[in-house]
C-alpha cells in the first residue's frame, strides 16, 4: 500500500516544502481577540504577531478527533496507509485526539499516530525526513520504525526575550516569570523528550545567541539540514543565518514561526533546530 504523511501545523514548515514533498498539514486553530483562525491558512504568523504586539489577547486551539478522522478517512478510501506525525503530546492534546480518530477507523484501514515528541521546526525536519525516506521505504511498518529511530536525533534550542507569553500559556511558573523579568533575562530553552526544559539564562541577545550557535560548535554539518524561526525579529534571524551558513551544512530550512507556538514564544523569538546523522 502507498503511505501517506500527515502532520500538523505545529511543524512550522514552509508551504513549499510540504507542497514539494507531498506532505498533507492539518492546521491548529488560533484565536486572535476570540475570533477562530486556522494556523498558517485564514491567518499567517506575521498578522498574528502584529496583533501580539499591539496586546491583542491570542489564545490556540486542537484539533477535534472529528477533524482528524475526516482527512484520515479521505486517505483510506484512496487506498493509502495513513501516518500522522504529531506534535509533542506534552506539549499538545492533537496527538491524544488523533488517536481517537484512529480508533473510531478500526476496520476502516490502516491508520498509524506517532507522537514525535518535537515540536516546531524540530518536528518538521522530522516530517520531512521521513518524507524524504518514502523514496526508499516502501512499507508504513518499516517508515513507523525509521522515524522513531530518528526521534532521539532531532535538537530544538531556542530564545525567547519576552517571557510574559511563556507565562500566560503556562509554560513559565509565576516565580520564574518574576525572577526573569526582574533581572531581565533571555531565556536558552530547549526541548528534551517532548517536554520544554530551560537551558541557561542570558543577559542581551548577543550572549544568547552565541549560546543558541554553540550548539552546532565542532560538528560536522555537510549533511544536516538546519532549521531556523524567528516572530517579528527579522534582523536576528538573518544574523543567525549567517553565522549558520559559515559551517556550511547542507541545507537551510528559514521559515516564520506558525501561529500555534508563536502565540507562546512572543514576537521577540529566535529557534535553531537540527537532526543528528544517525
Amino acid at each position: 500500500m502507498p503511505v501517506k504523511l500527515i502532520t500538523d501545523s505545529g511543524c512550522d514548515l514552509p508551504k513549499s516544502v510540504t507542497i514539494r514533498y507531498d506532505i498533507e498539514v492539518i492546521p491548529l486553530k488560533v484565536f486572535v481577540d476570540e475570533v477562530e483562525y486556522l494556523d498558517s491558512e485564514s491567518i499567517e504568523s506575521h498578522q498574528m504577531m502584529l496583533a501580539i504586539d499591539k496586546g491583542v489577547e491570542v489564545k490556540t486551539g486542537q484539533i477535534t478527533p472529528n477533524t482528524y478522522e475526516a482527512v484520515f478517512n479521505r486517505y483510506l478510501d484512496q487506498g493509502y496507509d495513513v501516518l500522522y506525525l504529531s506534535f509533542s503530546s506534552d506539549l499538545s492534546s492533537s496527538y491524544q485526539s488523533a488517536c481517537l480518530a484512529k480508533k473510531n477507523l478500526e476496520g476502516k484501514g490502516r491508520v498509524e499516530v506517532l507522537d514525535t515528541r518535537c515540536a516546531s521546526l524540530g518536528q518538521g525536519l522530522l516530517v520531512l525526513d521521513a518524507a524524504k525516506s518514502l523514496k526508499h521505504i516502501d512499507s508504513i511498518d518499516a517508515l513507523v520504525d525509521y522515524v522513531k529511530s530518528r526521534i532521539g536525533d532531532v535538537n530544538h534550542h531556542y530564545v525567547v526575550s519576552d517571557l510574559k507569553y511563556l507565562f500566560k500559556g503556562g509554560r513559565l511558573s509565576s516565580t520564574q516569570y518574576q525572577v526573569g523579568k526582574l533581572i531581565k533575562m533571555n531565556l536558552i530553552l530547549g526541548l528534551e523528550d517532548g517536554k520544554l526544559l530551560l537551558k541557561d539564562k542570558k543577559r542581551g541577545k548577543k550572549k544568547s545567541y552565541q549560546k543558541l550557535l554553540s550548539n552546532l560548535s565542532g560538528k560536522d554539518l555537510s549533511n544536516v539540514t538546519v532549521g531556523i524561526n524567528y516572530g517579528l525579529n527579522t534582523d536576528d534571524a538573518e544574523y543567525i543565518r549567517s553565522e549558520v551558513e559559515a559551517l556550511k551544512p547542507k541545507e537551510i530550512i528559514m521559515h516564520p514561526i506558525g501561529c500555534a507556538i508563536g502565540a507562546h514564544t512572543g514576537p521577540d523569538y529566535v529557534g535553531l533546530f537540527f537532526q543528528e546523522k544517525s
